[in-house]
């Protein structure tokens, strides 16, 4: 964790942006952090998280329902979703929402059944896979004690749902990603 003030951290958004490193509901995250840390100069940034955060929505195959679509005709029958039972997975694909950035939310109730390694490979398709360890799940190998240690910095709301730009509401089994 580092201490960043907000000249930089705006520097450091700014370059981002223009590079086209963070996509820009990140830049809004972080045009309310830079405000808080107006109200409070010693609120600590996490610049790796959101770096990291930014990363995984935009390696994740998963941005729109077409991508579903094609990401589907690719991967038939190697696909983290065959994890998932039928209804279940259509639970999950179901509940998805979209804005420009990627996914804003999505159901993770349905997702509690698998193991920490089968839930974060099917959030890492749609750039989420840092919510993995705020699920119940239980951990029987080293690397889902891995998975299920890691507390980042950034990461959905647990019980809420992307209404619209910004505007995370009550949603039970549902989580709010910061692309909202």
């Amino acid at each position: 964790m580092m201490r960043i003030n907000t000249r930089a951290l705006s520097a450091l958004l700014t370059a981002a942006l223009v590079a086209g490193a963070v996509a820009p509901a990140m830049a809004d995250q972080a045009d309310a952090l830079r405000a808080a840390q107006l109200q409070q100069p010693n609120i600590e940034v996490n610049a790796e998280a959101a770096q990291q955060a930014s990363a995984d929505l935009q390696a994740a195959p998963i941005h729109t329902p077409a991508d579903i679509v094609a990401y589907a005709s690719v991967h038939p029958t190697d696909s983290p979703l065959l994890a998932l039972s039928p209804l279940d997975r259509q639970v999950f694909l179901d509940s998805l929402r979209y804005n420009a950035s990627g996914v804003t939310s999505f159901r993770y109730d349905v997702l509690e059944h698998l193991t920490p390694s089968q839930a974060h490979e099917v959030l890492a398709l749609i750039g989420q896979q840092s919510f993995t360890s705020q699920l119940n799940l239980k951990a029987a190998s080293p690397t889902d004690q891995r998975i299920m240690k890691f507390r980042p910095s950034l990461i959905p709301l647990k019980g809420y749902l992307c209404e619209g730009r910004g505007t995370c509401t009550v949603a039970e089994h549902n989580a709010c990603a910061g692309t909202c």
